[in-house]
């Protein structure tokens, strides 16, 4: 439904458009009449209807400077202009002012039912438009959570390049436009008996996150999580500016809060933590993802609600391994 406002200060006029109007458009809920500018432009404020029908030569302010202060405060009706006599100059503003069309007086009753066809016909386009334009979003809005598994899905199992996983991570809503890469993997505590199951448990860890992750991860720093293998939950950071050595101190610092909050604001635990290496190419995040979950793995006997290195883990085992080969070229000279 739709309304209308006409303004004239000929009384026969404004009842005779507006009889007219309500006998062959029942799709104007309101109609609205206004003897002058100055009246015409109280009622727009009050009712602000979608289309004004406006004499020229009014009492006060007439019908030019009426929808120059409508589109002055921000208004923008379907203005149709009439007027007594043909004027050009007249003609000429009324198009500068947006105005859909302008009759003469004597004004035909064929000529107001198609004029107003017309504006009724572009406004039921329109509103079909933003329409159709509200579903779309609403579907990708409940589609957005579908659509970001499947891209984390492909980002850390390495299955695109650089610019076809930025477009990607664009069509997702995410912003992956950065210089340092690293990912982490959390194992979540199994969940208490008669819990609803470890889906919920990494849902609310989700939620926590998204409140508080502003006051654990620092300016610079973004954030994405993610399900994966049930119970772990992946965290995708990306540092604004190529410094891997300082993204690493900011994650160590950043998932020990983590673990810390979680702890004492949820019902929640995070029994260990992993940390990839980090990297400046946005394709290595499926490397770095890769080494976490080894590290997670393979660190079964570490201390709970700790946060375990790829680094440290990895030079540690070096150093382990490391064979003195004068040691060993003489350990065989005695063996044999």
């Amino acid at each position: 439904m739709y309304s209308l406002l006409i303004a004239d200060d000929d009384a026969i006029i404004r009842e005779g458009i507006r009889k007219y109007l309500l006998a062959h458009f029942p799709q104007f809920s309101q109609i609205w009449t206004a003897k002058n500018g100055q009246e015409a432009f109280a009622v727009f404020e009050e009712h602000k209807p979608d289309i004004i029908y406006t004499d020229v030569a009014m009492p006060i302010f007439d019908g030019l400077e009426l929808l120059d202060r409508l589109y002055q405060s921000g208004y923008r009706p379907k203005a149709v202009i009439i007027s007594a006599y043909e004027n050009f100059s007249y003609a000429q503003n009324a198009m500068r002012l947006g105005v859909e069309d302008y009759l003469l007086k004597p004004i035909l009753p064929d000529q107001i039912c198609a004029v107003t066809s017309k504006l009724l016909t572009e406004m039921d386009q329109r509103q079909a438009f933003l329409s159709n334009i509200h579903n779309i979003m609403n579907t990708y809005q409940e589609s957005l959570p579908v659509i970001r598994q499947r891209f984390f899905s492909i980002l850390i199992h390495g299955n695109a390049g650089e610019k076809d996983l930025l477009e990607k991570a664009r069509q997702a809503d995410i912003d992956l436009s950065g210089g340092t890469y690293t990912a982490a993997v959390l194992k979540l505590a199994p969940p208490a008996a008669g819990s609803a199951g470890g889906s919920t448990a990494a849902d609310s860890f989700s939620r926590f996150l998204s409140e508080a992750g502003g006051q654990i991860f620092p300016d610079g720093v973004r954030v994405y999580n993610f399900v994966d293998n049930g119970l772990n939950v992946v965290l995708i950071a990306v540092l604004d500016r190529e410094d891997p050595r300082g993204l690493f101190g900011l994650m160590n610092r950043s998932l020990d809060k983590l673990m810390g909050s979680v702890k004492s604001r949820t019902d929640l635990t995070i029994e260990k933590a992993a940390l990839g290496r980090q990297y400046t190419r946005l394709e290595e995040i499926s490397r770095s993802y890769q080494e976490a979950l080894d590290i997670l793995i393979s660190t079964d006997n570490a201390p709970s609600n700790s946060v375990c290195n790829y680094t440290d883990v990895l030079a540690s085992q070096e150093t382990g391994i490391k064979i003195d080969s004068t040691l060993e070229s003489r350990l065989l000279h005695y063996v044999k």
